[in-house]
C-alpha cells in the first residue's frame, strides 16, 4: 500500500503499472521520483479520494502516462512534467474529484 511521502525513487522497465495506487486517500510523490519505460500505465490511480499530488516525472509508458478513475472526490495536482509516448492520459469516471495539470504535458 502506498501512503505518505515518497522521494529519490526511479522505476524503470516495469512489465506492468510504474507506480499503481487503488482505493488510496492522499499521498505525494515527490519531484525526485521518476517512472520510465513501463510496458503498463506509468502512474495509475484508481478509486479513493483526497489531496494526491504528482510531482513525479512520467516518460516512455508503453500504455497510458498517467490514469486516474473511479476517484470519489479530492484533487490529484499533476505538477511533474508527463512526456507520452504511449497511449496518452485517461481520466475516466471521476465524479466529485478535480484533476489539475500545471506541468509541461508533451
Amino acid at each position: 500500500m502506498l501512503q505518505g511521502h515518497r522521494e529519490g525513487v526511479t522505476v524503470t522497465g516495469t512489465s506492468g503499472a510504474g507506480i499503481a495506487a487503488s482505493n488510496v486517500g492522499a499521498f505525494t510523490l515527490d519531484s525526485k521520483v521518476a517512472v520510465t519505460s513501463t510496458t503498463g500505465n506509468g502512474l495509475e490511480v484508481s478509486g479513493g479520494s483526497g489531496t494526491i499530488t504528482d510531482e513525479a516525472a512520467i516518460s516512455g509508458s508503453s500504455a497510458h502516462s498517467l490514469l486516474v478513475e473511479k476517484r470519489t472526490g479530492g484533487t490529484l495536482t499533476a505538477s511533474g512534467p508527463i512526456t507520452d509516448t504511449g497511449t496518452g492520459v485517461l481520466l475516466n469516471s471521476n465524479t466529485g474529484a478535480t484533476i489539475d495539470f500545471t506541468g509541461k504535458l508533451s
